[in-house]
């Protein structure tokens, strides 16, 4: 089949002008359909309504290919996800001679559209990102990809015989640098990338810090209000001289912002049950990586 006959429709709770890496990253996943000539079609709820698909692109730092169609709706949720359910079906049927591949990350979403399949050629996969299996949408699903191991586990002995695929959120190509050897210093940059949520251990890395009075840390990620308390957390600590905040960064402009530090640190919770993100990241930008040795890490990592 030719990569023209195919079109792919990405929904789920996802959201334009959203710096989280999940929005992130599926924005992203349906550019990288679309860079490769497959037709791809991405619903979004608008969190600034006002502001264009250009203005997403500068916002993301990428630049979009003409075959991804951008749909954004509105601001509340209940209502852009009953708008962009009727435009994605409207969508499908109107394409209903190509092979139409939805990708959903909710499994309430699965069976809500699972009815489309005898309405018009489609596949659904299922892209759960949760710790919980949720059996009736893996079996109403054409492949279910899972981000936790255990889940994979579960699924892959209750279920042998669907189709199933253990996967990590994707990294842009151009991240991808050389491992540099860690040169002998007298003061050392640390690095973190990413959300600044509590159960990320920002907390724990602040700490940590006071007991090496040689290393400095770059924090780069998170909104204003996670910035603001996360300063006040290593003021706290008294570790804020040392500490230095940019607030949220595009993707294409990480590999800049972070070219001065020495070794990134991932200071994982046990809460973090999917694979790491961080962990792919930090790889790529060829950085010494330290990170917390909880499971997911260990899956990413090997020994």
């Amino acid at each position: 089949m030719e990569l023209t006959q195919i079109k792919v429709y990405r929904l789920g709770p996802i959201a334009a002008f959203d710096r989280s890496a999940h929005s992130v990253s599926q924005i992203l996943l349906s550019n990288y359909f679309a860079r490769y000539g497959v037709e791809s079609y991405l619903y979004l709820r608008s969190l600034e309504p006002e502001r264009s698909v250009e203005e997403l692109e500068k916002f993301l730092g990428v630049e979009f290919s003409e075959n991804l169609k951008v749909f954004t709706t509105v601001r509340h949720k209940g209502l852009s996800t009953a708008l962009n359910f009727s435009r994605l079906v409207r969508d499908v049927l109107k394409n209903r001679d190509s092979l139409n591949v939805i990708f959903l990350s909710k499994s309430s979403h699965v069976l809500q559209l699972r009815w489309l399949k005898k309405m018009a050629n489609v596949r659904i996969v299922f892209e759960n990102r949760q710790t919980k299996p949720f059996a009736e949408a893996v079996t109403s699903s054409d492949l279910n990809y899972v981000v936790c191991p255990e889940v994979y586990r579960e699924l892959s002995e209750e279920l042998p015989h669907v189709k199933l695929w253990n996967y990590h959120y994707p990294v842009g190509d151009y991240l991808f640098q050389p491992v540099k050897r860690l040169e002998k210093k007298e003061r050392y940059r640390l690095g973190y990338l990413g959300s600044l949520l509590p159960e990320k251990g920002l907390g724990f890395l602040f700490r940590a810090l006071k007991e090496l009075p040689q290393f400095d840390l770059l924090v780069v990620g998170g909104n204003e209000r996670q910035v603001s308390e996360a300063k006040r957390v290593a003021e706290k600590k008294g570790v804020s001289e040392r500490v230095r905040f940019t607030g949220f960064v595009p993707q294409r402009e990480i590999p800049r912002a972070l070219s001065e530090v020495d070794i990134m640190v991932a200071p994982f919770t046990p809460s973090q049950k999917t694979i790491p993100l961080k962990a792919y990241e930090y790889m790529a930008l060829g950085k010494l990586v330290i990170s917390a040795g909880i499971e997911p890490v260990k899956v990413v990592a090997g020994d």
